[in-house]
């Protein structure tokens, strides 16, 4: 499932290649799930010289921008790198 848009996410996929999300490190797994809670379901999931990339989808209303919390969820972890909300997806660099 090719869903990743936008500059960023973009750029950081060319390289990668799709995995299964139940072949994500433990570590990142972990923090994929804490990321569900917040974001809603992990659907796909990518690995390449930059990293992980994993995108969830959103439940309920569109999502345009993080509240404070979110960035706390996100920055309580050491694996995350980067995060580019869209309206109908969330890409999460790790």
């Amino acid at each position: 499932m090719d869903r990743i848009t936008g500059k960023v996410a973009a750029r950081y996929k060319q390289g990668a290649s799709e995995i299964d999300l139940s072949e994500l490190p433990e570590d990142r797994a972990a923090f994929v799930k804490k990321l569900e809670r917040r974001f809603g379901k992990a659907h796909t999931a990518w690995d390449g010289i930059h990293g992980i990339i994993v995108e969830f989808e959103p439940r309920g209303v569109q999502v345009n921008r993080l509240d404070k919390d979110d960035m706390k969820t996100l920055l309580s972890d050491s694996n995350f790198r980067w995060v580019q909300a869209e309206k109908d997806h969330i890409s999460v660099g790790m």
